[in-house]
């Protein structure tokens, strides 16, 4: 089955539910390298609004620091997040997630294939 979003292709979705204080990795592969997007939730009073910090993690991944997503109501992305690239075609991610008091965050997420792009990199 092929799912598509308009021009963008449905790579995989889903559902994750977190722990507290634990964070959230998706390990994709390519060929016979891969890399990890690491998802870490965390409230700070000091900070007014909600906020993403998104820095290197290990040798080729992401890390994405979600502050102060505590909307039980939910909170995503408009428009999808260009990550990289997979399989020399852009690699977007769109999300929504959830907070439940006590109890952490549930995430909803896509990872999409855009247009392809020159070598891959």
């Amino acid at each position: 089955m092929e799912i598509k979003v308009g021009n963008y292709e449905i790579l995989t979705q889903g559902t994750v539910i977190s722990i507290i204080d634990e964070p959230i990795d998706f390990f994709i592969n390519e060929d016979a390298k891969g890399f990890i997007i690491r998802f870490i939730f965390k409230n700070d009073p000091e900070v007014t609004e909600k906020k993403i910090n998104v820095e290197s993690y290990e040798t080729n991944g992401a890390k994405f620091t979600f502050i102060n997503f505590n909307n039980n109501l939910g909170t995503g992305s408009f428009k999808p997040i260009t990550v990289g690239t997979f399989n020399k075609r852009e690699l977007l991610f769109s999300y929504r997630i959830y907070h439940l008091e006590g109890a952490g965050q549930t995430m909803h997420y896509n990872w999409l294939l855009g247009k392809e792009v020159g070598n891959g990199k």
